[in-house]
């Protein structure tokens, strides 16, 4: 009994050491899963994650299984797995024996086994332990062995799960940081630069990942949009802000086969234009997700364009609104539609043939009457007022 505790303290000491390296190193959980494989011997093993949102398994390293069980497995098979309930419902850190939750008698009945497991052979029966589980993804590694030798492999396997699931979980949580903490866009960018129009890649918190020559010449003489602290896009006023986060966080483009309904543009409208901004999805392929990455893919990422559009022209209607609402004079009316058409405070000055300080002080009433502090809010509310 003795001789066996060593030897689980060693194999545990052994797998400890490389899943500290894992937690640096994403790349020697394949490592990890072979050291497990050895110790446990006679094995297959799959290490996968679930995402509650789209109810999908995903496995991320697998040993023993053929490729081709492992497609059939991800695309179909895994939500009719008469353990998919026992997996999802574990707690984390929790290590179980299939067996005694699914019967061998009633697994060899089912489809899952007969057309799945059958062919690959001393799989049906299994140690599973819960490694990781959050709000929307959770991790599980199963050990998979022969029902014939299952109480004999059970009691290998179980110990070396459960010594295993603090330390797991702890290399995980570095995982997840360092990649949350790393540089967000390494791609290519050439499209984006290619582009005369102002472009931006960004990720679903608005921060900037590439910008193309045209925003960012833009963004030099611009009085409202900047590229602000942590490299956020920033609209200006709050509600272009507002408008512009709720479409990237808008939980329809997590939708499993990307459909959904059009949002249309958002316009914007700044002392130097009006645009139409369009956000477009970029899609990740399953391909970039190797590894434990599948567990924490990165953010959804977006290609922002701005498309200049003429301003819609002002009617008598909306003199009239600006009259009775916020009592400006004429004079102030002609100021603000000029700045409405796009024009600067010197061209209005030359046109209307008034001096730059008498405009000055119009725009002071102006904003004090509106209750608006820039020409890129008050821009703003003659843009809603058009609608």
């Amino acid at each position: 009994m003795s001789s066996d505790r060593s030897a689980l303290a060693r194999a545990l000491a052994e797998l400890h050491d490389v899943v500290d390296a894992a937690a640096l190193n994403p790349e020697r959980w394949s490592d990890f899963i072979d050291l497990l494989e050895a110790h446990a011997g006679g094995t297959k093993i799959l290490f996968q994650a679930f995402d509650r949102e789209c109810t999908r398994w995903t496995p991320m390293l697998s040993r023993g299984f053929s490729d081709r069980t492992l497609h059939a497995y991800a695309t179909y098979f895994a939500p009719i797995s008469p353990w998919r309930d026992l997996l999802e419902n574990m707690e984390p850190g929790q290590a179980v024996w299939g067996d005694q939750y699914v019967p061998v008698a009633l697994l060899h009945q089912t489809e899952f086994y007969n057309d799945l497991l059958r062919p690959e052979g001393a799989a049906d029966s299994s140690t599973g332990l819960n490694v990781f589980r959050d709000h929307r993804r959770q991790a599980s590694l199963a050990v998979h062995y022969s029902s014939h030798h299952a109480e004999r492999m059970n009691a290998r396997v179980m110990p070396l799960l459960s010594g295993l699931a603090v330390r797991m979980r702890q290399a995980l949580d570095v995982n997840r940081a360092r990649m949350q903490s790393s540089t967000p866009f390494e791609g290519d960018a050439s499209l984006l630069q290619s582009l005369t129009t102002p472009g931006a890649l960004v990720d679903s918190k608005g921060r900037v990942l590439a910008a193309n020559q045209a925003l960012l010449t833009w963004v030099d003489r611009s009085v409202a949009i900047r590229i602000r602290a942590r490299d956020l896009l920033d609209f200006g006023p709050a509600e272009y802000q507002h408008r512009f986060l709720s479409r990237l966080q808008d939980k329809g483009w997590d939708n499993v086969d990307g459909a959904r309904q059009p949002l249309g543009d958002l316009i914007v409208d700044y002392p130097e234009g009006s645009f139409a901004v369009s956000l477009l999805p970029i899609r990740l392929e399953v391909q970039d997700l190797r590894g434990v990455a599948a567990l924490f893919p990165t953010s959804r990422r977006f290609l922002v364009l701005f498309r200049p559009r003429e301003r819609q022209v002002p009617d008598k209607a909306l003199e009239i609104q600006l009259a009775r609402r916020f009592h400006l004079t004429a004079a102030e009316i002609r100021l603000v539609l000029g700045l409405a058409q796009g024009e600067s405070i010197n061209g209005l000055a030359a046109s209307l043939g008034v001096s730059h300080h008498t405009l000055r002080a119009q725009m002071r009433s102006v904003f004090a009457k509106t209750d608006t502090n820039r020409q890129v809010e008050l821009i703003a509310l003659v843009t809603r007022m058009l609608r």
